[in-house]
């Protein structure tokens, strides 16, 4: 009978081939652990986050890692994240990376959802990359792979208020490469936005939706915190604002909608 893996890897992808760059990058690293590949493949009718909660019930590894295919791993991310497991961590993230090679559509995408998480990385830092985290597998009770979707955002809330609070590794990085047309971008923000306010549970959804008219100015100084201390960042910011505010308030609306009609909407706009 073969062992149990140590680290189940669900890996978003676009088709189950696009994740052979990622599995060959890290399998490469001798890091005396056993790897579990699950891509999870979205569909019109079945979103990612479907998905993923599809590969979170066929995962037999002790932890689980969320990458994505396009997104691969760098030099020193197996090793770093062997040794997260050794120490016992219960939960990990690593930085995100906008490579050199990154196609110009990626950056975009990379400074609206990911520049907070390219070094140096606030101590404060409150969110978890969605495409650069592994946590144990115990951690996920029952009620989680009953859902239509997993949502990493909620899970990690509710990580925290158990106490669990997922540790940054530095070494274990990733690098982005998410290219999008404006206007795919925005609709995908949109449909991003209105499934986060539908699956959202606490507070009063009325006060939210009143909320969203201001939300593409948070959203807009969250950015501006992110690149602080990043030149690079802060200047693709500046050059891109007004399609980072058109994407954020993409977001907004979807939002507004979400809280309005308590329904996702088709998932074949997210990925």
């Amino acid at each position: 009978m073969a062992a149990s893996p140590d680290v189940s890897i669900i890996v978003t992808a676009r088709a189950a081939c696009d994740t052979a760059l990622l599995e060959q990058t890290i399998t490469r690293a001798d890091a005396g652990l056993r790897w579990q590949l699950l891509p999870a493949v979205a569909s019109p009718s079945h979103g990612p986050f479907a998905a993923i909660r599809d590969r979170l019930n066929e995962a037999t590894g002790r932890y689980v890692a969320l990458l994505d295919a396009r997104c691969v791993p760098r030099p020193g991310w197996t090793e770093a994240m062997a040794r997260a497991i050794r120490d016992g961590v219960p939960a990990a993230f690593g930085p995100v990376m906008l490579d050199g090679t990154a196609r110009a559509q990626a950056h975009l995408p990379f400074i609206v959802e990911y520049a907070q998480f390219e070094p140096p990385v606030s101590s404060a830092l409150n969110e978890i990359p969605g495409n650069n985290f592994l946590f144990e597998r115990r951690l996920l009770d029952p009620a989680w792979l009953e859902r239509s979707e997993f949502h990493k955002t909620f899970f990690v809330d509710a990580l925290r208020r158990k106490g669990v609070e997922p540790r940054f590794v530095a070494d274990a990085a990733v690098g982005f490469d998410k290219a999008y047309p404006l206007l795919r971008y925005a609709v995908r923000r949109f449909a991003h936005g209105r499934g986060f306010a539908a699956g959202r549970s606490e507070g009063n959804r009325i006060l939210w939706a009143l909320g969203t008219p201001i939300l593409p100015f948070l959203r807009l100084l969250r950015i501006v915190r992110a690149t602080r201390g990043k030149p690079a960042a802060r200047a693709a910011l500046w050059t891109k604002s007004p399609a980072v505010v058109f994407a954020e308030t993409a977001w907004s609306l979807g939002e507004l909608v979400g809280y309005m009609t308590r329904s996702a909407g088709s998932p074949r706009f997210l990925d």
